[in-house]
């Protein structure tokens, strides 16, 4: 994959330094769309909804939900993951798939999210997976504590998301397979290279695929400083 490293203006007017994936509409199945200027993806609809991530210029999205009125869009991004935000449907060109086919969604969700999923009783041993510590190692390497404060062990891999305090997506990956029992730590290398200084946003299983106690203490902004 080739990474092109540029300077776009985002559709807030703001000039963003953006990474671009080279990507293509084959084997991305859906609604597809394309970006024709730098957007900011959102947490709900409206431009004053938290930025989540940034679509740059050229690239492309799936589309998988859109508001009643019909003037923002759920979409994935990248195409082919289910890494969901709203952004307003004028940023986009239709490239595949018709959007009226399109079913409307409500604001916030993911698609990720499964509305017929029972509620969990909270008396269930459940783990509970919290961020309290990031740093860089010398080489940049990204390093994260992450504490299960729940009742219940965990045992599988864990999924991150990394974003600049700007937006722009820096790296979703699932860290290694990771096994917490109550109360314990581990302490991950993710081998996401960071040179910069600045505020990060970092998300431990945004997707909600680990059930646990609670899904509102995955996210944590650090400010990371690389030591050499």
């Amino acid at each position: 994959m080739t990474i092109i490293v540029a300077l776009d203006r985002t559709d807030d007017g703001a000039t963003q330094i953006v990474a671009n994936p080279t990507t293509t509409a084959v084997n991305i199945q859906g609604v597809v769309a394309r970006a024709v200027l730098t957007t900011n993806l959102r947490i709900a609809p409206g431009r004053q909804s938290e930025i989540v991530a940034i679509v740059p210029t050229a690239q492309l999205i799936r589309v998988t939900g859109r508001s009643a009125d019909g003037d923002w869009l759920r979409v994935a991004y990248p195409a082919t993951s289910e890494l969901t935000g709203w952004a307003a449907r004028t940023n986009f060109e239709l490239i595949s798939g018709d959007l009226a086919v399109v079913a409307v969604a409500s604001a916030g969700t993911s698609a990720a999210a499964d509305p017929s999923a029972s509620a969990t009783s909270i008396s269930d041993p459940l783990p509970d997976l919290e961020l309290i510590d990031a740093y860089l190692l010398p080489n940049g390497s990204l390093t994260v504590v992450v504490e299960n404060v729940g009742t219940g062990s965990f045992s599988g891999s864990i999924g991150l998301q990394v974003t600049t305090g700007g937006g722009e997506l820096l790296s979703v990956l699932d860290i290694q397979e990771t096994v917490l029992f109550p109360n314990r730590t581990a302490t991950v290398n993710t081998e996401v290279t960071i040179q910069g200084t600045g505020s990060y946003l970092i998300e431990l299983d945004r997707l909600d695929r680990i059930k646990e106690l609670s899904e509102f203490n995955n996210a944590s902004r650090f400010l990371l400083v690389p030591t050499s």
